[in-house]
């Protein structure tokens, strides 16, 4: 169970589909495909039972976007946050892509601060708790 997913798996499919693209779309800001980022979006798209795009799929900006995510912005902005910082940096880019989609689904400026700050306080806690077990 993770609650931004989970408000997400009932939506329409459209709706999910265009998580998962903007979810690409941050993907490829930096001009850098890594697995750990490929892997996040791959699974997402898995649970949001989308198929999983090719590597090569990254969307440009989509302004048919903020009107369907919307009603379900900060979740779509908390997956994104992880996704940004999954490899554990955050991109001048990527940076502006979440600063991009905060604005564009209504949220206030300083949320995706607020969320990359979380997101990279829990990637740091999931890789001391790797650690614990190697």
């Amino acid at each position: 169970m993770f609650p931004p997913i989970d408000r997400l798996v009932d939506q329409p499919v459209e709706v999910r589909s265009a998580v998962v693209a903007v979810l690409c779309w941050v993907m490829g800001a930096d001009g850098e495909l890594r697995p750990e980022e490929r892997t996040a979006v791959a699974d997402t798209a898995r649970r949001l039972s989308i198929p999983v795009p090719s590597a090569s799929q990254v969307p440009s900006w989509s302004e048919s976007w903020p009107p369907l995510l919307t009603p379900v912005g900060c979740s779509v902005l908390l997956l994104a946050a992880l996704l940004a910082t999954a490899d554990g940096e955050l991109a001048p880019p990527e940076e502006q892509c979440l600063a991009l989609l905060a604005d564009a689904l209504g949220l206030a400026p300083t949320v995706p601060a607020t969320m990359t700050a979380w997101a990279q306080q829990g990637h740091r806690w999931m890789r001391q708790g790797v650690a614990l077990c190697s």
